[in-house]
């Protein structure tokens, strides 16, 4: 069984730095990322728009609750907000930042 779990957002508005500072703010997880890209539906085929995608890294035990965090706090229930899943990792190590108060 895998240790880990990636939880991806695939967003139709501008709100994942705003996620990712709170995921760090209130969940402690650093394990976030963002990227860009462009896409189109079924329903728009000569449109392509601009999607942001929120991919969090977390411990599988905690993954659940972080789901639902994100399902909820990104509105994923409402039509045209977007979409999410997660999946196992195969493989992953420990992510810590360094503690630079002391080295100052």
């Amino acid at each position: 069984m895998s240790r880990y779990k990636l939880i991806t957002c695939i967003l139709t508005k501008p709100v994942a730095i705003e996620m990712i500072t709170r995921l760090k703010e209130e969940k402690g997880i650093i394990t976030a990322n963002t990227t860009h890209a462009r896409g189109t539906s079924s329903k728009s085929e000569y449109m392509m728009k601009a999607e942001e995608i929120l991919t969090v890294l977390v411990d599988a035990s905690e993954a659940d609750d972080i789901f639902y965090f994100l399902y909820s706090e990104l509105e994923l229930d409402q039509p045209h907000q977007g979409m999410i899943y997660q999946e196992a990792v195969a493989k992953s190590t420990k992510y810590s930042l360094p503690d630079l108060s002391s080295s100052v």
